[in-house]
Parts: structure tokens; sequence; C-alpha cells
């Protein structure tokens, strides 16, 4: 299928569903850089928590026990890695444009006055965190 320059909702969620069943085990090199980025948050009780491409959610236990039961998560399933050769390679799976790819964040940073972004993973992912209205 040739490459678009608008997402196909459909398609994207066909092509999620597909490989949904295996995501996990082929991304559990992540688990320990996941565990690292949600503790050096410093989450509090009560905070909403917006956890950009989640995936399968993998991070949303130990996100939900950082912000406690007052708090929120909330996934959006949507990949967006970086632009590499490797990393675009793969996610060529699992989306249908690479509109936006090299900094996904960016329609985010709008919304999000402090955001920060750090690259990890030889630049094939990225831990952002900013916030919206006041910390408690």
């Amino acid at each position: 299928m040739a490459e678009r320059n608008v997402p196909d909702s459909d398609e994207a969620r066909r092509k999620y569903r597909g490989l949904a069943a295996v995501y996990d085990r082929r991304i559990r090199f992540m688990a320990p850089i996941r565990r690292r980025g949600i503790g050096r948050r410093c989450l509090q009780p009560g905070e909403h928590v917006l956890d950009m491409g989640c995936g399968t959610g993998a991070s949303f236990a130990a996100l939900r026990e950082a912000v406690g039961p007052t708090g929120r998560v909330s996934g959006v399933h949507r990949l967006a890695f970086p632009v590499n050769v490797i990393v675009k390679s793969i996610a060529r799976r699992y989306i249908t444009t690479f509109e936006g790819f090299d900094a996904p964040w960016s329609h985010l940073a709008g919304f999000v006055p402090d955001l920060r972004v750090r690259r990890v993973l030889a630049g094939g992912g990225y831990v952002a965190v900013g916030h919206v209205g006041p910390r408690s």
C-alpha cells in the first residue's frame, strides 16, 4: 500500500488489531525504561496522566498506582516514533501515514506550556513530560 498524507483510522485499527496480540512480547525490552520513566515523573495522587502512544497499555498499572484512586490515566493508541530507518520500518506495520512522524508531540506542545521531550533508545522513542493547569 502506498504511503498517504492523511491518517486512515480504519486502516490503523485493522493493523493494530492484527499486531496487538504479539505487541507486548515484541517490546518487552522497554519495561525497565518504562518503569524508570514513570518513577522520574514524580506523579502525585489525583493527577491526570496522558500516555501518548500507549500501545496496549503496558504502563497503565504503574501509572494508576502513581496517581492513586483520585487520579486518571488516559491513553492514545497511536504509535509515534521519531524518524530513523530501523524504527520507521517497524512502525510501517502499525501506522497509515508518516505525517508528523519526526515530532509526534508537536500538536501537544500547544496545550502543554512546559512540555519537555527527551529522546531515548538512540532516537527510537521519546519521553515527554509537562503539565496542564496547577499541580496540587
